[in-house]
């Protein structure tokens, strides 16, 4: 097992790059034995393919996605803010979306807070085609050109006909595209107010109203309960997921993301175990939606510096959010996430 100072050494060379610094930090979060207990066999294989997906110079924001409960595997999502104009992106998963990231590239500089990436699923030997992730937050206005770059228009009325069902206080800011899936739904998500949350956590009838409104049908009165229940134990923000066929119908899984504030590294286990988070992992082991796993998981914090030359890399490992979700209105394994990035001190682009 190395030490975080020898792993730091391993960067500190001639042959710096950014994919030295992805494999120390993916080294990083299997320390401790948590690699096998955590991902399985899924961590070889973000090893060998998430490099594929750094492009340009500034390291993108990755998150480590992985179940605290049943088999052990690791998905990842790759996700850019700006995408270098010019850039290709090398990665065979990613086949057929250079013309979107084209797009974004020329796109991303006018409108700061959108994104786009990837969702990679790592647990089979032979990952599917990776899925596309965008967020346009309130610039309805970019949907239907950036689904356009991938012959997906048909996506976009889709997102743009929900956002108009849904209630105001529950506007969709993001999607999902998973291609590779035989009939997939698009997912749909968007955050939710303190205000929203504090009058579901008040009347979870609230949350049924929404449900009926829209035709949103797999769910019953324990689930709403466990809702309103989850929603008073947030400690930040939330987000809600949707998936929608192609016919307007909602399917059968319901997703709350509940996020986690930035907190410092060496801070966090303490803040997640006995901080404002620490009713919210007792919820998690209460359902049996998270064994013991989750006690490695809390411990996935740390950052550091590596100085390359005359910069400064500064990079770090942290607990994010977590996902809870049902299927016909069942719990199913809560998914920890965790964010993996670096960056320079030095502005390059």
């Amino acid at each position: 097992m190395w030490s975080h100072d020898a792993k730091i050494a391993a960067c500190n060379h001639d042959l710096f790059s950014l994919e030295n610094v992805l494999q120390t930090l993916l080294l990083m979060a299997s320390d401790d034995g948590r690699g096998q207990l955590l991902f399985g066999e899924s961590i070889n294989r973000a090893k060998r393919l998430l490099p594929d997906y750094l492009v340009g110079k500034r390291f993108p924001t990755i998150y480590l996605e992985f179940p605290l409960t049943g088999e052990s595997f690791l998905d990842a999502s790759v996700g850019y803010k700006a995408f270098p104009a010019g850039d290709g992106i090398r990665a065979p998963s990613a086949e057929g979306t250079q013309e979107m990231l084209d797009w974004f590239s020329r796109t991303a500089p006018a409108f700061p807070g959108i994104g786009c990436g990837y969702e990679l699923d790592l647990k089979h030997k032979d990952p599917a085609k990776a899925g596309i992730l965008f967020q346009p937050n309130r610039h309805r206005e970019l949907v239907l050109p950036f689904c356009r770059t991938l012959g997906e228009d048909d996506k976009a009325q889709l997102y743009l006909n929900t956002a108009d069902r849904l209630p105001a206080a529950w506007k969709p800011s993001y999607f999902g595209l998973f291609r590779g899936r035989p009939d997939a739904p698009l997912r749909i998500g968007g955050y939710l107010s303190d205000r929203e949350m504090a009058a579901c956590i008040k009347d979870p009838g609230r949350i049924l109203s929404v449900f009926d409104r829209i035709g949103f049908q797999a769910y019953h009165s324990e689930m709403l309960r466990q809702l309103s229940e989850l929603m008073a134990a947030v400690p930040d923000c939330l987000d809600f997921q949707f998936d929608v066929f192609p016919d307007g119908t909602f399917g059968d899984t319901f997703s709350l993301d509940v996020c986690f504030p930035f907190v410092q590294p060496e801070e966090m286990p303490a803040y997640l175990r006995e901080g404002e988070a620490a009713k919210l992992m007792k919820l998690l082991t209460d359902w049996k939606i998270a064994d013991t796993r989750l006690v490695p998981a809390l411990e996935m914090a740390f950052a550091g510096a590596i100085p390359v030359n005359d910069d400064l890399y500064v990079y770090f490992l942290q607990p994010s959010w977590l996902k809870v979700r049902w299927i016909q209105g069942t719990l199913q394994p809560a998914k920890f996430y965790v964010l993996i990035f670096a960056d320079s001190l030095t502005e390059k682009e």
